[in-house]
């Protein structure tokens, strides 16, 4: 199993899959890693029964949306340029389609591509442009500001800060000249979306319906967020915003509706709220990772300490059916974002997390012995507890260690802090 590590504010895998999946031909395509020294890795697998094709290292780290175009595996690796391998073997040469010039202005990358006939169209680059290349020779023969591109017969259809536009698609687009069809202005634009003739364009508190052939604004819709990104299903738009809001848009008359999440309150036991207050007041920061093993009353625990902190908990379950009860609790009671539940299945000491990682750790005498966590909890500011008999081997590693009785228990809690 692969180790897990703080990432991006949350615990993700060492070898995260951060590039989009593929299928053809009942062959998923995937990559898997982050840093190459440590693994990255370009795999195909049968959709049927996930029985391996090929699974090969890669000297790059993979990042953005994957495309297939003819015999070739288009693969993304964020600022670097885009590179294609053989996808019915994952080996051959790697051909990278244009130079990254970290510090200089040709900057190549970007998080997404677009493969028409001959060309492929990458970006948006870290200098915020759109790049056309020629499948074939790699050379890069167009180079534009941008945000966003689509393709559609004869016609470019191109998302800029300041203006969208229909560009003519013809043999002058190669030597770095193109003919409008038209523009339209916009500010703040995000993210298009083309449905027939409708060219839908999604940003900061707006969404617009743009007649594609003429450029011509159709209906204009105030929002409140921003749109990340948009999708149509032949009756009605949807679209996402960066509030985690999902809009949608018809052409019913129907009457407007707002559907939230239902919450459910959860009560906790006179207990677990005083152990909750109590581990938050010797905390020095609110902040970072917590770590909860599976005892009775953890739940309640563990979502008084989320509720009432900026801590992110893992709350690790050995049983796979209360680990799935675990996680419904946490999601009526609009936790799920901030509690991930783990089912941790091997022995004790095979816990797959970073050494030192958890600023909080909560266990009990019937569950993970504290001996088995401690080499995760942070020195110096890590707090460690443990209720019931503790049996702490560590004790010429902790300080400011305290037992006792919280709201009449008959149980003991200690509490403890990790030397440096």
């Amino acid at each position: 199993m692969a180790m897990r590590l703080p990432g991006n504010g949350r615990i993700i895998s060492s070898v995260p899959i951060r590039a989009g999946i593929c299928v053809r031909n009942s062959i998923v395509y995937f990559c898997a890693g982050l840093f190459p020294k440590e693994g990255t890795y370009i795999c195909a697998v049968n959709l049927k029964d996930g029985k391996e094709v090929y699974r090969n290292k890669t000297s790059s780290s993979p990042q953005g949306y994957m495309l297939l175009s003819g015999s070739r595996l288009l693969i993304p690796t964020g600022r670097t340029p885009y590179i294609g391998i053989n996808a019915s073997t994952g080996e051959g040469s790697v051909r990278k389609f244009g130079k990254s010039e970290s510090w200089g202005l040709n900057l190549v990358g970007g998080s997404y591509a677009v493969a028409a006939e001959d060309s492929i169209i990458t970006g948006p680059s870290e200098d915020g442009h759109i790049h056309l290349f020629d499948h074939i020779n790699r050379k890069k023969s167009f180079r534009t500001p941008g945000l966003q591109l689509i393709i559609t017969g004869d016609i470019l259809y191109l998302l800029q800060q300041t203006h969208v536009k229909a560009i003519y698609r013809n043999k002058n687009i190669r030597i770095g000249k193109y003919i409008e069809k038209w523009s339209f202005p916009i500010e703040n634009g995000k993210t298009i979306l083309l449905a027939g003739n409708t060219l839908f364009v999604g940003g900061k508190n707006f969404i617009t319906a743009i007649e594609g052939s003429t450029g011509k604004i159709k209906w204009k819709e105030k929002i409140s967020g921003i749109a990340e990104s948009l999708s149509y299903n032949g009756r009605a738009l949807y679209e996402s915003l960066d509030t985690g809001a999902i809009l949608c848009f018809s052409k019913t008359d129907a009457k407007k509706k707002i559907i939230k999440p239902v919450i459910i309150k959860k009560n906790a036991s006179a207990f677990a709220d005083s152990l909750s207050k109590k581990v938050l007041q010797l905390l020095p920061s609110l902040k970072g990772y917590a770590l909860i093993c599976s005892f009775p009353e953890s739940m309640e625990i563990a979502l008084k300490i989320a509720l009432d902190s900026k801590l992110k908990l893992i709350y690790l379950e050995k049983d796979p059916g209360s680990a799935l009860k675990a996680n419904k609790y946490f999601q009526e009671a609009g936790a799920a974002g901030r509690i991930s539940v783990q089912n941790h299945v091997g022995r004790d000491s095979e816990l797959f997390y970073k050494k030192y990682f958890a600023n909080l750790i909560i266990t009990h005498s019937s569950s993970i012995p504290m001996s088995k966590l401690f080499k995760h909890l942070k020195p110096c500011t890590g707090v460690g507890i443990v209720i019931g008999k503790d049996n702490l081997k560590i004790k010429k590693q902790i300080k400011n260690y305290k037992k006792e009785k919280i709201n009449g228990r008959s149980e003991d809690v200690t509490s403890f802090s990790r030397l440096p």
